[in-house]
């Protein structure tokens, strides 16, 4: 399943983005940050640039996605 989570370089996405990843799901994490896209990286994910306030940007970074999984703070 092909995965995008918002909020994963918080305290709960280090947990869940491994373990997708270790589920054999792509996951892809919304980094607004060069910082949080090295950590997204870094778990396994695929990382994607872009911030919940941009509407346009995230339906993009949704497009082929079968799930999004937002990690609250």
């Amino acid at each position: 399943m092909r995965v995008l989570v918002t909020g994963g370089t918080g305290h709960s996405g280090s947990y869940i983005i491994p373990d997708l990843v270790a589920a054999g799901h792509e996951v892809t994490g919304l980094a607004r940050s060069e910082t949080a896209a090295a950590a997204l990286s870094a778990l396994g994910a695929k990382v994607r640039r872009g911030d919940l306030a941009d509407l346009d940007g995230l339906k993009e970074a949704h497009a082929g996605r079968h799930a999004r999984a937002g990690v609250p703070r």
